[in-house]
């Protein structure tokens, strides 16, 4: 029931647009498609001395994998894009305990990288509504930006 809500809500905030705004979000679909492996994140500013639980980024179909290393439980997510902004927008429908969370991030693509940044918010740390980030820069700032290279089929 509850990912039948979050993708009736991804599918609807992402049907709203004019016919060019469609057009510019499926070839922006098209270019997220595939895994990414993560090759640094950085948060307040500074990259992170311990290694990040999380080694790929899977996007597929609308629906967006921050995997954990092997044995790890890893949450498919839907997201819904806004790349006619600046900077590009992500929002990310986390559900938990039956609690359905909106995760307001930016990213961008370039060429065979990926940036994605997003809010981070402690566990058992109240800190009302997470904000979107306004830039790649995380200096001072809770903010997680994650750097990925794009990972070639093999042949």
């Amino acid at each position: 029931m509850t990912t039948r809500l979050c993708l009736t809500l991804a599918v609807a905030l992402g049907a709203a647009g004019t016919a060019p705004a469609q057009e510019a979000l499926k070839a922006e679909m098209k270019q997220l498609e595939g895994t990414w492996k993560i090759v640094s994140a950085e948060m307040f500013g500074k990259k992170l001395e311990r290694e990040l639980d999380l080694e790929k980024v899977v996007i597929a179909g609308g629906i967006i994998t921050l995997q954990r290393p092997a044995g790890r439980e890893s949450t498919p997510v839907p997201f819904v894009l806004t790349p006619t902004r600046t900077p590009k927008t992500i929002d990310l429908l986390a559900v938990k305990d039956e609690v359905a969370r909106l995760w307001k991030g930016i990213y961008a693509v370039d060429g065979d990288e990926l940036k994605l940044c997003l809010p981070y918010v402690r566990k058992g740390v109240a800190q009302g509504e997470p904000v979107r980030p306004e830039s790649f820069d995380t200096t001072g700032r809770s903010h997680l930006l994650i750097i990925a290279r794009r990972e070639r089929p093999r042949e």
